[in-house]
Order: structure tokens, then sequence, then C-alpha cells
């Protein structure tokens, strides 16, 4: 499952609608799997592309994770690494040069592996929406917003850009 509080059912709905293109705001995602000897999902990693991520350069399109998970009695094993490196070896295919996630702030465990495997953390957010009355609400858990940068050692400028392009609040 994705989201460990979400039903199957839930899932499926979501998969279904993003596979055919109707999920309101998605550009087409890009999914990971591996998969066990005994034909079990040991693991998956979902990405898309987006115009602009916290903290990347707003020239180039951003490779997004949008899920990531291995399962309990497969991790350790260098799955979790296989399936960024696919997604990142992707994301370059199509343009990117930087490679943006996010996780809930309690997530310790998410945070230290993203920050092993390279990314840096650029921001802590919290998601806020306004509802018809006005007052805002917090939608979900505090997050963490972490990138990568997929260029060569050579060729990273150091700088990041941590200003929203224009038209971005």
């Amino acid at each position: 499952m994705r989201w460990p509080e979400s039903s199957a059912g839930e899932h499926g709905q979501e998969l279904r609608l993003i596979l055919g293109g109707q999920f309101p705001g998605v550009m087409p995602p890009m999914i990971l799997v591996a998969q066990a000897g005994d034909g079990t999902l040991a693991g998956f990693l979902e990405a898309g592309l987006r115009w602009y991520a916290d903290g990347c350069e707003a020239r180039y399109p951003v490779g997004y994770m949008d899920g990531w998970y291995v399962a309990e009695n497969w991790r350790q094993q260098g799955i979790g690494t296989e399936l960024l490196r696919a997604a990142e070896d992707w994301a370059r295919s199509q343009g990117c040069i930087e490679m943006a996630s996010d996780t809930a702030i309690h997530n310790q465990v998410s945070q230290r592996v993203h920050q092993a495997l390279g990314f840096e953390i650029v921001e802590r957010s919290v998601r806020l929406q306004t509802c018809t009355g006005g007052r805002f609400l917090v939608q979900g858990v505090p997050e963490i917003k972490l990138i990568a940068d997929l260029r060569p050692a050579m060729v990273r400028t150091g700088q990041r850009r941590s200003a929203a392009p224009a038209g971005h609040v």
C-alpha cells in the first residue's frame, strides 16, 4: 500500500485515476517496482515531473518522488537505492538536473535515508488550505522538502535557488 492510513480501495481508485491521466494536476507518473522471487512486491518508487519544486532551479523540470517504499523485510538490501538510482536516470532522460522529494517531519527514518542517498533538506513547511469560511486549516502533517543534484560533481554550482518563480507564492 502506498500510504498505511489509506485503504486498499482508496489506493486502487487513486492509481486508476493516475494511470488513466485523470488525476488533477499530475503529469503522467513513472512507477518502478521491485518484485521478490516469490512474486510479492518488495518495494516501489513513484515519480513524476514538476515545473518547480522548492529549492530547485526554476529553469529546468524537476524529477519529483511522490512515493517511495520498501517492505520492512526487504530493507537494508539496496532495493531502495536501486529504485532511486533508476528514478534519477529516468529524470535525467527527461532533462532534469535535480530530484526533489518530501517527507513528514516526524519520519526520521525517511529523512536519514534521503540524506544518505544525496538529498539535502531545503525547507520545513506546513501545508495550508482555505475553506469557504475563510479560516485556514492544516492539511496533513508538517513536512520536510528535500532535493538532490543530478549533475556530475564538476558541473554543480553549489548555489540553490530558494525563491519561487514569478507567479508562485
